[in-house]
């Protein structure tokens, strides 16, 4: 795991070693650039495979291909020998040098060989030729912008900003699909002239032309034609393939174990590997919580044989906030991000790589909305407007606390969730309209009278994607395959470990594993009101796992939390600083802010959302990022 920076044009001075120093670290142990006319690349090493043999740049014999990589590649032993029979003569151990070598044989199709994460640069000395190129999932970021005749590229949105070429001036677009989602879809950031290069895509730049390109694609087609057990054993087959592959390396490993399924899964096929002695698992809860994992995270360790280390998230850790809001510079407007690196950073104490469950929700449709919105559509579309008119006007006559039973989220829904509620019902809507409708953290409403002239409609990268199958859950399986699992889920995985500069690995986005999973039919994945049925059959059948109802990894903000979360609202989102700014209008903030801490969900996520804007803003507009710089070293080390 490393990060990588680089540019194709000319900068004077040289800004390569800022743009890596922003990025020491994604890898503190080895650092190095190669310089050219015209061209500079690097990257900062965090050191997992031959740690003493896989220097970087890594140039070929000939000196023709110089490689900078970010990831693992878990195949690279087997495409080494294939390589090794064609004549390749391997200096090192890495799997950065089986890149370098099967690019140089195969050329871009050598990302049809590769089962890994990576985003990785190539520069051709001879072709004067820059080819970069992206995982399937994204579990690698890549950034890029383009500044006249300079191409730049980097790990991170900071390190773009280090070339002094990149302005930062906001996407007001991307402002409101980041209000809207927590996260910004597709290949826009929050600054203008900074985009993503997409997952599952490869770029070239040459004299100047910048080229993008997709080298995979889900599948569309849910063809799969066996029975329940043989697909358990085949999706169990699949699973311990990838995690064999994830547990390969040269430093300790551990994984983040929860009471959830996907966790508990992972870790009892680690167990009968024979692996679990070697393992030290890492687990998180919330002070002042009703639910807690450590019981159940406990007796999982306990049985399987791993060691566990559980510790709580207190109140005084949300100091933590800002400083993870400069750190993860892509942002998702979520506080969950602080368990998430104190999970890492506790663990960087012990291990350099985790396993992590992170995926098996998007490859087998594990989220509430996606079998809630569903059943909405086909009742919806079956009742007279008049019916639906009457069960709208009568919905806002119920207490919110029956909505609370059966919306089971962890905090009371309050009177915006009721209202919300109300609204669909009423309204008839494209599967767009209905999904904005359920999962939009600012409704359209909201957000005009919050951004006034900086309102900008939202959604329309995702409308192509939901209609994209015939089945309404299929089509939100692959929505969020495409732009939440990448844009939030990964993002923060990536971003949060690296910033304790240890390595997170998925073993439920191993490709084939998704391929496998895309083919199967809804019934396998949806069944009696039970999310991931396969997941779950297979961890209770093949494992002797009772899966519990899915629990979010949530922080309790209104109740254990409060008072920390009302001074940084009110330092984040005071009238000085809101009206100075001159992004949200304040007379909206300040009547959000009137009823805080009273039991209300997602007003409560919504003043902390705007305040995470506040503190990405302070970092990264118009100031020297220097100055905005916060050294992880002082935080909690667990």
């Amino acid at each position: 795991m490393c990060g990588i920076a680089g540019y194709v044009g000319t900068i004077r001075p040289n800004p390569i070693e800022a743009m890596l120093e922003s990025i020491g670290h994604r890898g503190p142990d080895d650092s190095g650039y190669f310089e050219g006319a015209g061209v500079a690349v690097g990257n900062t090493r965090l050191a997992i495979i031959d740690r003493s043999g896989g220097h970087q740049p890594m140039v070929d014999p000939s000196g023709r291909y110089v490689l900078v990589y970010n990831g693992e590649l878990y195949n690279f032993a087997e495409i080494k020998e294939k390589l090794t029979q064609k004549g390749f003569r391997f200096r090192t151990r890495s799997d950065s040098e089986t890149v370098l070598y099967a690019y140089m044989h195969y050329g871009e199709k050598c990302l049809e060989h590769f089962n890994g994460m990576y985003a990785f640069a190539i520069w051709d000395c001879q072709e004067k030729e820059l080819f970069l190129a992206r995982d399937r999932s994204g579990e690698k970021p890549l950034y890029y912008s383009c500044c006249g005749n300079t191409f730049i590229f980097g790990s991170e949105i900071k390190t773009l900003l280090k070339s002094s070429l990149v302005p930062t001036s906001i996407d007001l677009a991307a402002l409101n699909s980041l209000l809207t989602f927590r996260y910004i879809p597709g290949n826009d950031t929050l600054l203008s002239a900074v985009k993503r290069c997409p997952p599952a895509h490869t770029m070239r730049i040459k004299n100047g032309r910048v080229s993008l390109k997709r080298y995979w694609e889900l599948p569309h087609d849910t063809d799969y034609e066996h029975s329940l057990d043989r697909a358990a054993q085949q999706f169990n087959d699949l699973l311990v393939e990838s995690i064999k592959m994830r547990l390969i390396s040269d430093v300790p490993v551990g994984m983040f174990l929860s009471g959830g399924v996907d966790s508990q899964l992972v870790a009892s096929i680690i167990s009968q590997l024979g692996k679990a002695s070697e393992i030290i698992s890492f687990t998180a809860s919330f002070a002042g919580s009703a639910h807690s994992e450590e019981a159940s995270a406990r007796k999982l360790a306990q049985s399987t044989g791993f060691s566990n280390q559980h510790f709580l998230v207190e109140p005084s850790d949300l100091q933590l906030l800002p400083r993870l809001t400069f750190f993860l510079d892509d942002p998702v407007l979520d506080p969950i991000i602080v368990p998430t690196y104190l999970l890492a950073k506790k663990a960087s104490a012990h291990v350099k790589v985790v396993l992590t469950g992170e995926g098996a929700d998007e490859i087998l449709g594990g989220y509430v909305h996606q079998a809630a919105l569903p059943k909405y559509m086909r009742i919806r579309d079956k009742l007279p407007r008049y019916v639906a008119r009457w069960m709208s006007q009568t919905s806002q006559k119920i207490p919110i606390w029956v909505f609370d039973l059966f919306f089971d989220y962890p905090e009371s829904i309050g009177p915006e969730g009721r209202q919300r509620f109300g609204k669909l019902v009423d309204e008839g809507y494209s599967r767009l309209g209905s999904y904005l409708r359920f999962v939009s953290l600012f409704s359209d409403e909201e957000r005009q009278g919050l951004l006034q002239g900086h309102y900008r409609s939202v959604g329309e990268c995702l409308a192509a994607e939901l209609e994209s199958q015939k089945g309404y859950f299929e089509s939100l399986i692959r929505t969020e395959f495409k732009y939440w699992l990448p844009g939030n889920i990964l993002n923060k995985q990536d971003k949060l470990t690296m910033a304790a500069s240890i390595e997170g690995r998925s073993p439920y986005l191993d490709h084939r594993l998704i391929t496998f999973c895309a083919a199967l039919p809804s019934r396998f994945k949806r069944f009696r009101g039970a999310n991931k049925w396969l997941l779950r059959y297979v961890a209770e059948q093949l494992h002797g796992i009772s899966p519990r109802k899915k629990v979010p990894f949530y922080m309790p903000i209104t109740y254990a939390y409060r008072n920390e979360f009302k001074n940084i609202i009110e330092t984040y989102l005071s009238e000085k600083r809101t009206r100075g700014r001159q992004l949200f209008d304040f007379e909206f903030v300040s009547q959000q802010m009137r009823s805080f801490g009273e039991p209300n969900m997602l007003r409560d996520k919504q003043l902390i959302a705007l305040a995470m804007v506040e503190m990405w803003c302070d970092h990264f507009l118009g100031k020297a990022l220097s100055e905005s710089f916060y050294p992880l070293e002082k935080a909690r080390s667990g």
